[in-house]
């Protein structure tokens, strides 16, 4: 409300200096958001793989143990 109020009380090429500059703000302030979704997506990807590569290397323990239990 405040920002449309600035943007009436000012001249026009004011107006669109303001207008401009609130908009290369948002757009600033969304890449960033994008970016910060980006890292979060990275970071739940890589914490899956550690996830699944310890699962992986625990039940392939688990079979070794089994096959050498097997053998003797």
């Amino acid at each position: 409300m405040f920002i449309m109020m600035l943007y009436f009380a000012m001249p026009n090429s004011g107006g669109n200096h303001v207008a401009h500059t609130i908009n290369g703000l948002q757009a600033k302030l969304d890449s960033h958001h994008e970016h910060r979704k980006h890292q979060c997506t990275m970071e739940k990807l890589k914490t899956l793989c550690l996830s699944v590569k310890t699962y992986y290397i625990w039940k392939i323990k688990e079979f070794e143990d089994f096959r050498d239990s097997v053998k003797h």
